[in-house]
């Protein structure tokens, strides 16, 4: 009888300590999803600055946010495809044509590890584009080391 009931308490007590777990499991997986929803709308809303400061005239503001090797292939205002550094996308003012305007679309994220992220998304404006841009976390600031455009027909 005291066999059963011990077996018993240690059931019991296993089930509970189990159940806690799968709690503390669940917890910390909601903890995950969140802090990668924040990453990711951090991402989204640096990328869409860019674009902002871009039609602004105030493309030189950002420059902190690209990594001093970035690299970009992209189009430049005359249609043509550059591909540009960070030095070179810097020295010309940057600004476009006041009345030209972008509307950003269909974001999608890889995050590839906690400091590597792809974002891809729709660029549409006097022309459409498909947009791709490399984010790395390097110290505790996020910059974009490569950024691709392709042109949507």
């Amino acid at each position: 009888m005291k066999k059963t009931v011990l077996i018993l308490a240690l059931v019991l007590f296993c089930s509970t300590f189990t159940a806690a777990q799968g709690k503390t499991v669940n917890e910390i997986s909601n903890a995950k999803n969140a802090a990668k929803n924040s990453l990711e709308e951090m991402l989204i809303a640096k990328e869409k600055q860019k674009w902002e400061s871009l039609t602004n005239g105030r493309w030189i503001e950002l420059k902190d946010m690209f990594a001093e090797d970035f690299i970009s292939i992209g189009y430049q205002p005359d249609g043509s495809v550059k591909m540009t550094t960070k030095v070179e996308s810097f020295t010309a003012t940057g600004a476009l044509p006041a009345d030209v305007k972008f509307v950003l679309s269909d974001f999608r994220i890889i995050l590839a590890d906690k400091k590597n992220a792809i974002i891809t998304y729709q660029a549409a404006g006097p022309i459409k584009v498909q947009a791709t841009s490399h984010w790395t976390k390097r110290g505790k600031n996020w910059q974009t080391v490569f950024y691709q455009a392709t042109m949507v027909r």
